[in-house]
């Protein structure tokens, strides 16, 4: 069966593009950009000591010393004066969570002992004392009483809300029902399921990754123009769509694939220093800022990696769209950064766009935001994002194929 003449020029134009771009050194770069930037923790891990567990250490030791000042200084005014019972009542909360921390340290003290069975066993000792406080800070916080210290775990941002305390508490719980040790966010040597996670939740921006697809989408669609060969591809008996849509097929064969081959490349590292980890361990979130959900790695990556590579289609739809008005590299670049510009929290949270914020490409860029549905403005689900990012990809294609109809010049 023979294939139209215009799908047949089109398949032979896309194997000439892809022929013509699979060897591109440009593709070497942006992997060795990808993997060097989803590795950079990977490496300095093996010049140095992992400090995380003596990090922890430290920070439960330091809401204790506060929580200590605190009583003590209450126990000074008791010194002077009779305490109210506010003042009372405030003393007798300070002496219970200091109990609490105690209990916590001496826990979490054992963990430096040299022996791994034991480590293991102080850990998930010290993570039911853990439970025990975060389920203590949610009674107090649903009761109104807000003078709590919240242990300020490294590498995380202390959330003394009560969602805060409603995901801390699940998370711990899960960890005692299951008998899994917390992996610290800044642990060098996390096992390769939870520095994925860490990685790209804590240390990597999407936005960076996004440049990087921005990047090579900026030198693919000007490429012909800086090269001064447009005027060659225009005289090709070939449609200027076909030629546009076998530059986008290969930047979707050729360059997304990239990502993914830095991240299994990465995965593969990680896990063979480190261990692969569990499965099963939980990332909590909240998906309508009042209940907690819990998700796991292999639903983490799966809906991070859909929704990046959505938006770097998208990106690509819109610097095809600028390549069409300027030939130049810095004009598509300016235009990219800011459509990307646009996705910062200052501008999705804005009040004027919460109505139409949810069908918004731009909402959906910051990732790992919308993955934990913790961004600024309203957004759709993670996979309703997936389709606004590709919806408005192929109107910005339609717009492109009117534009070459009235004048058949790229």
């Amino acid at each position: 069966m023979r294939l139209p003449h215009s799908l047949a020029g089109l398949a032979t134009q896309i194997g000439f593009d892809l022929k013509k771009n699979w060897r591109s050194t440009t593709n070497l770069v942006v992997f060795v950009v990808f993997a060097a930037l989803l590795l950079i923790t990977f490496f300095t891990a093996q010049s140095g000591s992992d400090l995380s567990a003596r990090q922890t250490y430290q920070a439960y030791a330091s809401a204790d010393n506060i929580i200590q000042n605190q009583a003590f200084a209450l126990q000074k005014t008791a010194d002077r004066r009779k305490l109210t019972a506010a003042e009372r009542q405030r003393l007798s909360r300070k002496m219970a969570q200091h109990e609490y921390f105690k209990t916590i340290i001496l826990a979490d003290a054992a963990v430096f002992s040299p022996t791994l069975t034991s480590m293991r066993e102080a850990k998930l000792t010290s993570q039911k004392a853990v439970l025990a406080y975060q389920r203590y800070t949610l009674r107090e916080t649903r009761a109104g009483r807000l003078d709590l210290a919240i242990i300020a775990v490294p590498g995380k941002q202390p959330d003394a809300s009560l969602l805060g305390r409603k995901l801390d508490v699940a998370f711990y719980q899960y960890l005692v029902d299951h008998k899994l040790v917390e992996i610290p966010v800044t642990r060098q040597t996390a096992p390769a399921n939870n520095y994925m996670i860490n990685v790209l939740l804590y240390r990597l921006s999407p936005l960076l990754l996004l440049a990087v697809f921005a990047v090579q989408a900026g030198l693919l669609f000007t490429n012909e123009k800086r090269r001064g060969t447009i005027s060659f591809m225009n005289n090709l008996p070939t449609g200027k769509l076909a030629i546009l849509t076998a530059r986008m097929t290969s930047y979707v064969l050729l360059t997304l694939p990239l990502l993914l081959i830095a991240g299994a490349v990465t995965y593969g590292l990680v896990a063979q220093r480190f261990g692969i980890g569990s499965w099963r361990y939980p990332i909590v979130f909240s998906p309508d800022g009042q209940h907690v959900a819990t998700m796991f790695p292999a639903q983490f990556l799966l809906l991070y990696t859909g929704l990046i590579l959505a938006g770097a289609i998208w990106l690509m739809a819109v610097s095809a769209l600028t390549s069409l008005f300027s030939g130049s590299l810095g004009v598509n670049l300016g235009v990219l950064a800011a459509v990307m510009l646009t996705a910062l929290p200052q501008v999705t949270g804005l009040s004027v766009l919460r109505g139409v914020a949810p069908f918004l490409p731009s909402s959906y860029l910051q990732v790992s935001s919308v993955v934990l549905h913790t961004t600024a403005g309203p957004i759709l689900s993670v996979g309703a994002g997936v389709v606004v990012l590709l919806a408005w990809s192929a109107a910005l294609y339609v717009v492109c194929a009117v534009v070459l109809h009235r004048r058949e010049r790229l």
